[in-house]
């Protein structure tokens, strides 16, 4: 592996969401860059009812590692709102997007599991499941590399965890909400 030692979590709870398309799937417009996560529907619960919830409690994304805030930006046809984040001690930038608020701010360092926002469905987001789309679209790039937009498959360095473990919903507070997309 290119980064050694490097271990990162991944961003969301995993009891209540999935991966939904992995590094390099094939898409209409070329290869995914990332690794997508969306929240898992209830099997007995109608549609409806779950877009209603995500709604009114959407997951939190967490920091996956240490790592600075380079930029918070929002584009309307790709990423949506995102933040980009440097990994400390590694060349790597983090993108955590598509969400639908913001509790960081640009320069703020960021402790492993930290919240950073809440997921969402802004920019390009389509659904394959009937869905509003809602997802999070977590990917990490070199960088330096004279191709930079080359990514990584964040798959390998994620750590075996269960975020229940790590994220008891008392233990975590919201900072001051930053960005909204509206």
């Amino acid at each position: 592996m290119e980064f050694e030692g490097l271990k990162i979590i991944k961003p969301v709870n995993m009891r209540r969401n999935a991966i939904t398309s992995r590094y390099h799937d094939l898409r209409m417009w070329g290869v995914h860059g990332g690794t997508d996560f969306a929240p898992i529907k209830p099997k007995k619960m109608p549609m409806k009812e779950f877009l209603k919830l995500l709604q009114n409690h959407p997951e939190r994304v967490y920091s996956s590692i240490d790592e600075e805030v380079v930029k918070i930006e929002r584009e309307p046809n790709g990423f949506g709102l995102y933040v980009k984040t440097l990994v400390i001690d590694y060349p790597i930038y983090l993108y955590y997007a598509h969400l639908q608020d913001v509790y960081v701010e640009k320069g703020q360092i960021l402790k492993q599991q930290q919240i950073i926002g809440l997921m969402g469905n802004t920019g390009n987001c389509r659904s394959r499941w009937g869905g509003d789309g809602t997802h999070l679209h977590h990917e990490g790039r070199r960088q330096y590399h004279r191709d930079r937009h080359k990514s990584i498959n964040l798959e390998w360095y994620y750590k075996d965890n269960t975020l229940e473990e790590l994220y008891p919903a008392e233990k975590r507070e919201y900072g001051k909400l930053r960005y909204r997309d509206e």
